[in-house]
């Protein structure tokens, strides 16, 4: 027919026009549907006032959670004093958040925080334990430290709209003049376990900035989703190593005060250290610097005694380590001027032997070649000849201590002397040698604390909560009550390659300076830590019972769109949302 002559025939047509005008009706349609959502963006800015964004639903929800909660469940902002109870506190630690409110940091200041930058402390749900039982800290293979301070535990909810990612928290830790604490970060490893990953000891205005990463995990549905058509055994793995994930995710945070715990293991009365602050940072540079065990500069006479006597007492024994120490660097120094000196006369004495050898070959004949190698054979004799008294005259002319002992030197050539002397090991006063050289050859004090009075026994009476199933009971309140699958389990994260920040102050007057804590840094000052800790504890031989731990679960509550694209394209209310992971965080 005349219809199929052509190359395309009327129903093509017709099915390429109908299809034409489809598309033109879906961009119609699409157009009509962002016509309606740019009318009502517009309408709910001008209902608000203005265009907000995460950072004022973070401000809302803040004045929210007091009309939400009774006051004794209300989030509180994680800014702690470090104080023992009555005094004016040692310094603050705190746990920030990136923001805008300009509200009140850990500092006292506005929310632009310490450095300008918007941060403010971050609401938590928390928990403080009555009479816990003491937390374990490992600080190396042979001690085990008992926390036996105040326990708290914190559960803290995080917004987030759309796939933007603000900057990370951090803590920022902050000492007063003529104070100092100890700061420990770590997560919790078992039931009643604190495994410290980073220390450090902050005094006299010292302010510390930790920047955190923060990981969210995939939520209970999209897990179980994914797992779904796994086989057995890839479940089995999935689900281990979830759970690994998930008890590794709890954060903590240990502060030691150092002038009470002094005064507990010099056995001092209560409160004695306030006001000596010399004596004070004395005792922080010999358990640091020279690791002196606490018992050399323990009071050790009358109990009933009054507290100058005790402190005369301390600051006897004090003195008599430190004069101690200072002879023995001024032997030290003179053992080293020694060694230089005969390493100068030896030198001398090969260059007399060389000028000798040459004005006697000069004033000679010329020798056959079998002379020539008899001479250069005779003057490494010729040389120990001329230095041969030089040593003993040496040693007879010097001042030397009765106590210090001289290697006799023998008939032989400088040059062997000073290999010797130079391969010898020399004793140099210093962290590692002193404390076992007034400790003996005793062996190293077993963790084991003593039955009279050490460490508390974990069997003893007191509450107890394995932090290390916080996340995993939160984890299944989430997957039971969650219907939106919006809460994300959260791992708190500190990272050995991001440097931290460190404002210190020189001396009393100097303004203050910057400096960034480098990997190798923070294991040098983790180091120093411990070590105050080992001197602190006796070896994990008495509790730290002036201490606080601070265990922080995170959860991430995110929505997939921004917060105005939330309520317009959504159609959703954040606020509900929000309020009913309130409500399973804190009931859990």
């Amino acid at each position: 027919s005349a219809e199929t002559l052509g190359m395309f025939s009327s129903a093509e047509a017709s099915l390429i026009l109908v299809t034409k005008h489809l598309s033109t009706i879906a961009t119609s349609f699409h157009r009509g549907i962002a016509y309606v959502e740019e009318m009502l963006r517009s309408q709910l800015i001008s209902a608000v006032g203005r265009e907000i964004n995460s950072n004022d639903f973070d401000e809302f929800i803040k004045s929210y959670y007091p009309k939400l909660f009774k006051e004794e469940y209300v989030p509180e902002s994680f800014v702690y004093a470090v104080r023992r109870p009555n005094h004016y506190p040692d310094g603050t630690i705190s746990f920030e958040m990136a923001g805008s409110s300009g509200g009140v940091n850990a500092f006292g200041g506005g929310g632009a925080g310490s450095n300008g930058g918007g941060y403010d402390p971050i609401l938590t749900f928390t928990q403080k334990l009555d009479n816990p039982k003491p937390m374990n800290m490992p600080i190396n293979a042979a001690t085990n430290i008992a926390l036996a301070g105040d326990q708290y535990v914190h559960a803290w909810i995080r917004t987030e709209f759309g796939s933007s990612a603000g900057p990370g928290p951090r803590l920022v830790a902050r000492a007063r003049q003529f104070s100092s604490f100890l700061l420990c970060i770590g997560t919790i490893a078992g039931p009643q376990t604190f495994q410290p990953k980073h220390a450090i000891i902050l005094s006299n205005k010292d302010e510390l900035i930790v920047p955190l990463l923060l990981e969210a995990l995939p939520t209970p549905k999209e897990f179980r989703d994914a797992i779904k058509s796994l086989s057995p055994e890839q479940r089995d793995f999935a689900q281990a190593f979830r759970t690994m994930q998930l008890e590794s995710s709890v954060f903590a945070v240990a502060i030691v005060q150092l002038k009470p715990q002094l005064e507990s293991v010099l056995q001092l009365p209560y409160t004695s250290l306030t006001k000596e602050i010399q004596l004070t940072q004395n005792l922080l540079e010999l358990f640091i610097e020279y690791q002196i065990p606490p018992d050399l500069l323990s009071y050790d006479g009358d109990t009933s005694k009054e507290v100058e006597g005790k402190l005369g007492r301390v600051k006897e024994h004090v003195a008599a380590v430190r004069t101690m120490i200072e002879e023995a660097k001024e032997r030290e120094v003179k053992e080293a001027e020694r060694q230089a000196e005969l390493k100068e006369a030896a030198r001398k004495a090969e260059l007399k032997a060389q000028e000798e050898n040459r004005r006697m070959r000069r004033s000679r004949q010329p020798m056959y070649a079998d002379d020539m190698m008899m001479a250069d054979e005779a003057m490494p004799q010729m040389m120990m000849m001329a230095a041969e008294a030089m040593p003993e005259m040496m040693v007879m002319e010097d001042a030397m201590p009765d106590s210090m002992e001289v290697p006799p030197v023998r008939a032989r050539s400088l040059h062997a002397a000073s290999a010797d002397s130079s391969s010898m090991p020399k004793r140099s006063l210093n962290k590692h040698n002193l404390r076992a050289t007034e400790a003996g050859p005793s062996s190293a004090p077993s963790s084991t604390p003593d039955t009279d009075g050490g460490v508390p026994s974990t069997d003893d009476v007191g509450n107890t909560i394995n932090f290390s199933h916080i996340a995993k009971k939160l984890d299944a309140a989430f997957d039971e009550f969650d219907v939106d699958s919006a809460l994300r389990p959260t791992k708190i994260l500190t990272l050995d390659s991001t440097p931290w920040e460190k404002r210190y102050h020189k001396t009393l007057l100097t303004p203050q300076e910057v400096k960034s804590i480098s990997q190798d840094e923070k294991k040098r000052e983790t180091n120093k830590a411990f070590d105050l800790l080992d001197a602190l504890s006796k070896s994990g031989a008495e509790a730290i019972r002036y201490s606080e731990l601070h265990v922080i679960v995170a959860a991430t509550h995110r929505f997939d769109e921004s917060l105005i694209d939330t309520v317009i394209r959504s159609n959703a209310n954040p606020i509900t949302s929000v309020e009913r992971s309130a409500l399973i965080v804190s009931s859990t």
